[in-house]
């Protein structure tokens, strides 16, 4: 499956992959849901120019954690951008590797319940630019034979376990109570929600003989002893533990929060400068520099190579470092004082005279009284209120 991509089914942040639905974890798509695979099958052959994630410490977090030594790099998601025709194909088929979970779908028509691999259900995803539109229909549906085919969607209740083990939910065993159908060894079923208050009231039925039976009997700690034991199963790498599993499992519904968490590791980066930048730059790309034959082929290789593209952000020739740019000076602002104004303090004269000197400093320098400073913008009346709230009784 790893090596036959189909188109995109859908979009998701990068920070999403992250925190909320990682490799392993339920990502709900309009139309189904995916189970997002391991890092076993992220192909990074069709991206042009992608590199590895260089941080150190948080390389050796990760080796630490993990206890694998083996992890050589991190890689980021494999994405790639695409505007015109051939490329938006081509990009279409590149991202992160996902598989249908659960894999069984209901028809919302005629409420039938089948597994993916069963050919009851077809798939289309004909939009080359509306990836969201994916879905899975029900071609044979008895209650609606005219008009668009019916959605089927996917059946909501999965087993998981502490272990960290996750499978789909044994529909046909669960409803024959783990006997054989009378009808055949793949009987047809069908899936009912009758609604109600209290709890899941969903009721699974057979078509082929009268057995039938509520998924409130799977539920809680009665419904344990209803349920399978664990298989082991490894739904994301499509595998199962050798030795099998001794945990039991329990029913979750597609979606709940409880289904995955993610583990954050976080370090910190100090970017180098000068020629500690430049030597992790050489130390990077060291294996392309390598294949060159002398140091004269440098400047071709860093036209030519994309991986050598990133050394001129560093050098501007070849092996000397680049200019610092110059700093200005500095700019200095200065203000200016303004000149106080004396106003007579008695109505004879409504002439206003500038003082000779700052009344900081001096009086006005006329001999008669009355004569005060004032600064510009101020009323007498706020220069009086002021005056006799500064001084004492």
């Amino acid at each position: 499956m790893s090596g036959q991509y189909r188109r995109r089914v859908g979009s998701a942040r990068p920070s999403h992959l992250m925190f909320t639905s990682g490799v392993g974890a339920l990502v709900d798509l309009p139309n189904f849901s995916v189970l997002v695979r391991g890092l076993d099958d992220w192909r990074h052959d069709g991206i042009p120019d992608w590199e590895p994630i260089v941080e150190p410490r948080l390389l050796a977090a990760v080796r630490a954690v993990l206890g694998a030594p083996g992890v050589e790099q991190l890689r980021p998601a494999p994405w790639l951008e695409g505007t015109s025709p051939p490329e938006v194909e081509k990009a279409a088929r590149i991202g992160v590797p996902t598989t249908p979970f659960p894999a069984w779908l209901r028809c919302s028509a005629c409420n039938e319940l089948a597994p993916i691999d069963s050919g009851v259900f077809g798939f289309e995803n004909d939009k080359l630019n509306r990836p969201q539109d994916a879905r899975f229909f029900h071609g044979s549906c008895p209650r609606k034979k005219s008009g668009r085919r019916p959605l089927a969607v996917a059946a909501r209740f999965v087993l998981a376990c502490t272990a960290a083990h996750l499978d789909d939910f044994p529909y046909a065993e669960f409803v024959h109570h783990d006997a054989p159908c009378d009808s055949g060894e793949h009987p047809r079923l069908r899936m009912e929600d009758r609604g109600g208050n209290v709890g899941a009231n969903v009721e699974v039925t057979c078509i082929g003989c009268p057995a039938r039976r509520n998924m409130r009997e799977a539920m809680g700690k009665r419904g344990e002893q209803n349920l399978p034991h664990c298989r082991g199963r490894d739904a994301h790498l499509g595998t199962f533990a050798p030795d099998g599993c001794a945990q039991q499992p329990k029913v979750l519904v597609v979606g709940a929060s409880n289904q995955w968490f993610a583990q954050t590791l976080s370090a910190l980066a100090v970017p180098r400068t000068s020629a500690g930048e430049l030597a992790t730059k050489v130390e990077k790309h060291w294996a392309a520099l390598s294949t060159l034959p002398s140091k004269e082929m440098l400047p071709w290789g860093r036209a030519n190579s994309p991986a050598l593209r990133e050394l001129d952000r560093t050098t501007t020739s070849c092996g000397s470092p680049s200019r610092p740019t110059a700093r200005r000076a500095p700019r200095t602002s200065t203000r200016t004082r303004p000149t106080p104004i004396c106003v007579p303090r008695s109505g004879r004269s409504s002439r206003r005279r500038r003082c000779p000197t700052p009344a900081t400093t001096s009086p006005c320098g006329e001999t008669r009284t009355g004569c005060r400073p004032r600064w510009p913008g101020v009323s007498p009346t706020s220069s009086r209120s002021n005056a006799s709230a500064k001084s004492g009784p």
